[in-house]
């Protein structure tokens, strides 16, 4: 029930302090109650929207329309009591359900003053009368109100994912489940739930991992530098961090939908190939080819709102891989000993500062030995949200 990345409520029912993981008392109760009272008035619910992100955002920022309340002709007590249990600040709220009860009791009085047992025998003896059967409507609806009180105290509450992720080693976008389009030729897929660091690992949570777990730092590593992408790392490196952070790296299929939405965008930005809104070589607008801050670069951000999914850093996946040929060959100039088939290999996605945007497409990668570093590959984390 108090898993990271949820939240306790039905959307259209949950009170801001929900929405912002706050601790919640009966005061989100009438909330939830207020909202649950307007819409049995109505017909309609006062909030509304397509995501999860865009309900999230009326409850937050949005004063509720009462006016569709006062369109019904009930009494303005009525009205006045949805107000003011919908209010954004739960100290304007009542705090109990003994006033709420009591407002209710002191409506059905003012309606008709007489006892229950009186009413129900007017009724049986006049029920043509119209004036009377509107009082017994309203009188109807206000006893619905009260069972829908019990339910509202009683009901079983849904699990409803955050749109951000708030962690020690920085801001989680949510990927929500669903189909994608997958690769160069579109095919769909399905991928659950999971979270996305918004930007690159940085340095400075590198360097907390590193003090907390006794591991030497990269090679080089700019000290001065807190706000950048960690590079000079191994993908060895790279699990250990994320598992330190209580994290994993991301499945190659996660990252690709993390920077390419549901449509299949051919880049985080959209369609149109524009080396300008990435860090990569052939930017001209960039006086110098080299690593940025983590948190810069919002025009190519992806959208689900992901940082450098385009050049940068190169990132590691979490998924390991069986290498060509060709790349074995590759890696055995470079390293010593010559890396081998059997040996642990990661890919890497997403292109870098030193390499062109066309090396970016985000659904090809390169396969390097788990003991390789760089100084243009980095990686950000995932994390499911049940864990």
């Amino acid at each position: 029930m108090t898993k990271a990345g949820f939240a306790l409520g039905t959307p259209y029912y949950m009170a801001p302090e929900q929405v912002l993981g706050e601790q919640v008392s009966e005061s989100a109760d009438v909330y939830a109650f207020g909202i649950m009272l307007f819409e049995m008035f109505t017909g309609v619910k006062p909030i509304t929207g397509e995501t999860v992100e865009r309900l999230f955002y009326q409850i937050l920022n949005e004063p509720l329309n009462l006016e569709p309340l006062r369109q019904t002709g009930v009494p303005d007590g009525v009205t006045q009591l949805v107000g003011r249990a919908t209010a954004k600040k739960k100290e304007d709220r009542p705090q109990h359900f003994t006033e709420v009860c009591g407002v209710l009791e002191s409506l059905v009085r003012e309606v008709d003053p007489r006892t229950t047992a009186e009413r129900e025998a007017a009724m049986r003896i006049d029920s043509g009368n119209k004036s009377k059967l509107l009082v017994f409507g309203i009188l109807v609806f206000i006893a619905i109100a009260v069972v829908g009180l019990i339910y509202i105290k009683t009901r079983k509450t849904e699990t409803v994912l955050l749109p951000v992720l708030t962690t020690d080693t920085g801001e989680m976008a949510l990927v929500p489940g669903g189909p994608f389009l997958q690769g160069a030729d579109k095919k769909q897929v399905t991928v659950p739930p999971f979270y996305i660091d918004r930007t690159e690992v940085r340095n400075e949570a590198y360097q907390k991992f590193c003090a907390a777990t006794n591991r030497p730092l990269p090679e080089g590593f700019p000290t001065a530098r807190p706000k950048y992408p960690v590079v000079n790392v191994t993908a060895a490196d790279a699990i250990a961090f994320a598992k330190w952070a209580g994290k994993r790296l991301p499945l190659a299929v996660e990252w690709e939908k993390a920077a390419r939405g549901t449509e299949g965008k051919n880049w985080p930005w959209g369609d149109v190939s524009d080396p300008k809104r990435a860090n990569v070589s052939d930017n001209s607008t960039l006086s110098k080819h080299e690593l940025m801050e983590a948190e810069t670069m919002p025009e190519g951000a992806s959208p689900y709102n992901a940082l450098h999914m385009a050049g940068n850093a190169l990132e590691y996946v979490g998924d390991d891989i069986t290498p060509s040929p060709d790349a074995v060959q590759h890696f055995s100039q470079i390293l010593k000993p010559p890396p081998a088939l059997n040996e642990p290999w990661y890919s890497v996605k997403g292109g870098s500062f030193g390499r062109p945007l066309a090396s970016a497409v985000p659904w090809e990668w390169s396969s390097v030995p788990a003991r390789f570093h760089a100084g243009d590959i980095g990686f950000r984390c995932a994390k499911d949200p049940a864990k």
